[in-house]
């Protein structure tokens, strides 16, 4: 898929969360797990901005999502508005060219994103290690999610990967299906889903190799 399909998919979806025919069912389970960010934070593949809204941070923390979607941050642009929030900027762009300098960023998120960009993973772990200063934070969907239409990784598999790319993984950590969602996930898509104990996320803590 390139960048303008893309685009296109991305901007359909964000459409259908809008009108309600779609919804984040990531759940509190997870949410409530993040960890702290703080200084200038760079999300890549910010959405509708989910994550950083909820993720606890200073008052001081800066805040900048890009995304492929226009309907993405449209969306982004209402929720900053209600929060009244002056400390986050939103950019349209690529996670596969990302528009800023070298180690301009203290930390940079790239959440529930590379399992949906076709096979441009190095490129987007490349740019993600060049604009951060030191810090990456990432998560992975698991093999035991299993899902059909998304790229998926085991830990050895996520390891090389990220270890590719010049990042070091300094901490690893594996969410199940019933730790991520709330609600009863199983009446949604039960063709779909994977037992309540799989193997759902990997959160991956990585530093920059100098």
């Amino acid at each position: 898929m390139d960048l303008k399909e893309q685009m296109s998919k991305w901007n359909k979806r964000f459409l259908d969360y809008s009108t309600g025919n779609d919804f984040n069912i990531h759940g509190d389970g997870f949410y409530r797990n993040m960890n702290m960010v703080n200084g200038k934070v760079l999300d890549v593949g910010c959405g509708d901005f989910h994550y950083l809204i909820y993720v606890e941070k200073p008052e001081d923390t800066y805040l900048v999502g890009l995304d492929i979607s226009k309907m993405a941050l449209k969306l982004t642009k209402r929720i900053i508005k209600e929060k009244d929030n002056k400390k986050i900027d939103i950019v349209l762009g690529t996670a596969q060219y990302l528009p800023f300098r070298e180690d301009i960023f203290d930390e940079v998120l790239c959440i529930e994103l590379l399992q949906d960009t076709g096979n441009d993973y190095q490129q987007i772990l490349r740019e993600i290690q060049r604009t951060s200063k030191s810090k990456v934070s990432m998560t992975l969907h698991h093999h035991e999610f299993n899902e059909k239409t998304r790229k998926s990784f085991n830990e050895a598999e996520a390891t090389e990967l990220i270890e590719e790319s010049k990042l070091r993984i300094e901490k690893m950590k594996i969410f199940k299906a019933f730790e991520i969602f709330d609600v009863p996930y199983n009446r949604m898509w039960p063709s779909e889903f994977p037992p309540a104990d799989a193997k759902m996320i990997m959160q991956i803590e990585c530093t920059k190799e100098l």
